[in-house]
């Protein structure tokens, strides 16, 4: 069995990542999808409620470029955002972990963001990992730190909501089967 991580774009995977070193989890890094994972691999995985990935997304954009400042509803506007490598950061979650029935059959494990401490203690005790695995301290290199989250009109919300609808389908299809 090959435990590999897989990474969704701001949902905590550098966090896990960075938990994990030293165990043999393997980091596919953002250029890998679930269709690239064999049928042995077994799967770690962070999801995360798709409103909050995007205020991070533009959280993280606004620190990282402030070349490229732009107000939330703007980058709602836009149809990709590629920061690289061919990574389109707004790509939507399942784009890197769907499809749902695939998923759950290589899932080893699949946590949540907004649970991250209490499934990461999840986590330790299937891989029966001491005390020593933690998640990082706040000031992680990804990790959003400073002014609260974006205060977002509920008409965007709705928009967010409708552009990652197969994200929503995605977390539903997984959490019943938690």
């Amino acid at each position: 069995m090959m435990l590999r991580l897989l990474h969704a774009p701001k949902t905590g995977g550098t966090a896990l990542a960075w938990a994990l070193r030293g165990t043999g989890v393997r980091r596919c890094g953002h250029s890998k999808t679930l269709a690239d994972m064999a049928s042995y691999d077994c799967v770690l995985t962070v999801v995360r409620d798709p409103v909050a990935r995007f205020c991070s997304i533009w959280g993280w954009l606004m620190k990282t470029y402030p070349a490229r400042a732009m107000t939330p509803e703007a980058l709602l506007e836009r149809d990709m955002l590629d920061i690289g490598q061919g990574l389109d950061i707004m790509a939507p979650q399942s784009h890197w972990l769907g499809p749902a029935e695939r998923l759950l059959e290589l899932a080893f494990w699949i946590g949540h963001t907004e649970t991250l401490d209490a499934d990461f203690a999840r986590l330790r005790r299937l891989m029966g990992l001491g005390p020593g695995y933690v998640l990082p301290p706040h000031g992680h290199k990804n990790r959003n730190e400073g002014p609260p989250a974006v205060q977002l009109h509920p008409q965007t919300i709705d928009r967010i909501r409708e552009r990652y609808a197969i994200d929503y389908q995605l977390l539903e299809e997984i959490s019943t089967h938690a």
